[in-house]
């Protein structure tokens, strides 16, 4: 289905946008047409100076030729101001974001005090200071503060969600963070041993030594309890819902230099365990 099907219901408008991040395609079928859409962190009205959206998508349709000339890309690009004319699509409901279809430019060179507030202060650094890890700065487009932490001993990343706009939850997330770091102990334990025996059960299940990874893949060379030792921590993602987690192990080159990508919660504990990578 086009994104321009009449039978939507839309409503027109002049917008000032602000484009973060960069253009992306797909279609739902093989036949379907191409819709090509960017996201934008700040949509404002044109007639009435008003702020419409802080999390919209911009979509419009593509031709098979400019996906394959690539042209389509260069309709949009980061940290600029566009004044543009577009439809809203009324009863969209994904989350927080708005949807727009775009339709023309007006000018794609355009300035805003509003946008052009924004746009500074997008370029400018945000620290937050925690006793336990110090300064810390937060990259805006992925709402993470990235930490460099110590885990038994290795160099480790640690990635803190955040929601961007509720300062006031950081402390709480730090804090969580925090007691995560500090009883690594424990939680290294139960990461490693849960890793070892899932893979084992696996390996066991792999009746061919060539199928999926290959034979030096098989850990019937080793004991559970030897390749949980073989383990190192790479990254640990603690999600903004203050609970869930995604923890990444380096496996040792066992299977053929992949990660072991963990899920849980600090609740229910681990969830899930699979080779990434």
């Amino acid at each position: 289905m086009s994104v321009f099907d009449e039978s939507l219901d839309r409503e027109d408008c002049e917008l000032y946008i602000a484009i973060n991040g960069s253009v992306g395609a797909e279609r739902e079928q093989y036949n379907s047409p191409w819709t090509a859409s960017v996201n934008s962190f700040l949509v404002v009205n044109a007639k009435t100076d008003e702020v419409i959206s802080t999390d919209a998508v911009i979509q419009w349709e593509v031709s098979d030729q400019e996906i394959d000339d690539r042209s389509y890309l260069k309709v949009f690009e980061p940290d600029k101001i566009y004044h543009i004319k577009a439809q809203k699509e009324v009863n969209y409901l994904n989350g927080t974001k708005d949807l727009f279809y775009f339709i023309e430019k007006i000018s794609d060179d355009a300035n805003h005090p509003i946008i052009d507030d924004a746009l500074q202060d997008a370029k400018e650094d945000i620290i937050y200071n925690d006793e336990f890890f110090g300064n810390s700065t937060l990259n805006k487009k992925s709402s993470q503060f990235d930490v460099d932490i110590k885990w038994k001993g290795a160099d480790a990343t640690l990635f803190i969600d955040v929601d961007q706009n509720d300062t006031n939850s950081w402390q709480t997330q730090f804090a969580i963070a925090r007691d995560f770091i500090q009883n690594q102990d424990y939680w290294d334990d139960i990461l490693r041993t849960a890793s070892a025996e899932k893979l084992y059960e696996l390996d066991n299940e792999w009746d061919d030594a060539d199928m999926i990874y290959g034979a030096a893949c098989s850990l019937n060379k080793v004991t559970p309890k030897d390749f949980a030792k073989r383990l190192s921590m790479a990254e640990i993602i603690l999600n903004a819902d203050g609970d869930s987690f995604i923890i990444y192990y380096y496996d040792d080159d066992v299977f053929f230099g992949h990660v072991i990508e963990i899920n849980g919660s600090i609740s229910q504990g681990i969830e899930h365990i699979h080779i990434s990578g």
